[in-house]
């Protein structure tokens, strides 16, 4: 579902934004295809104008609902509970290569400032998944 756009990105409002900027990124976008601005033009336009328009509207409506917004938000996997989006994954400096303070005992003084260089160079060695977001949005397509 890559590329496909949440109603926030329609709206062009953050998710955490309030009921007064969703109305006014609403009033912004809809005022650009206004019914009196489109009027003469081919029946192409007025047909994609009409499905924006429809679409607008149901990001406005569901954006202004405090529930509605809720349950879109957990659809989209913003608000799920359990510390995030999505799981973080362990860093190798936190399991194996985790520093041990008997170890300068054992090994000498410096073994603390090794371990921790392993453990870094092995942190950034790691691979690091890149985070993705999908978003559920109606086909207004015609």
């Amino acid at each position: 579902m890559a590329g496909q756009l949440s109603y926030y990105d329609i709206l062009d409002v953050l998710p955490g934004a309030s009921a007064d900027d969703v109305q006014r990124g609403f009033d912004v976008k809809a005022s650009v295809i206004a019914p009196h601005l489109i009027s003469g033009a081919p029946s192409k336009v007025v047909a994609a104008a009409a499905r924006a328009r429809a679409a607008l509207e149901a990001a406005q409506r569901t954006l202004s609902d405090p529930d509605s917004r809720e349950r879109y938000d957990a659809q989209l996997g913003m608000r799920e509970t359990g510390g995030g989006l999505v799981q973080q994954p362990q860093l190798p400096s936190e399991g194996m290569w985790a520093w041990d303070p008997s170890w300068n005992a054992r090994y000498g003084g410096d073994a603390g400032a090794i371990v921790e260089g392993l453990g870094a160079v092995a942190d950034w060695l790691a691979p690091h998944p890149a985070n993705k977001r999908h978003a559920t949005v109606p086909d207004v397509r015609g």
